[in-house]
């Protein structure tokens, strides 16, 4: 079984994707890398109107993985870029099977994890663009 990354090896676990992705996929952000793999992004209303949920990552029976935020927040453009990067985060808990499968029990340390990926890559994307 597999350990969630610890909050030191966040950037360069962000730094190892995001080369992935702009080497073999030719983009820079998790939006672009998603719409490269086919993932399908949705914004819409989940569960019941008081729900607290921001965004949820869905695994594919054919593979790959959807992502659906949540619409009765109203997030900003900015705002969408994080959930997409945190939910992608998520996916690197799941096998490359068909279908995927977590390889690692849902946490609060991989919340935490996500979060901090979602941070740096959202930071490290600002960096790209000033210069």
């Amino acid at each position: 079984m597999a350990n969630v990354p610890s909050h030191d090896q966040v950037g360069d676990v962000v730094e190892q994707v995001t080369a992935i992705w702009e080497r073999d996929l030719g983009v820079t952000t998790a939006r672009e890398a998603a719409n490269q793999l086919d993932w399908t992004i949705e914004v819409r209303q989940l569960l019941t109107p008081s729900s607290k949920i921001r965004s949820l990552l869905f695994a594919e029976p054919t593979g790959g993985f959807s992502i659906v935020i949540n619409a009765q927040h109203r997030p900003s453009v900015n705002r969408q870029e994080w959930l997409i990067a945190h939910e992608f985060a998520h996916s690197l808990f799941f096998s490359p099977h068909y279908p995927p499968r977590r390889i690692i029990s849902h946490s609060e340390e991989e919340e935490a994890f996500c979060d901090a990926f979602a941070n740096m890559a959202i930071r490290q994307r600002a960096l790209r663009a000033a210069s």
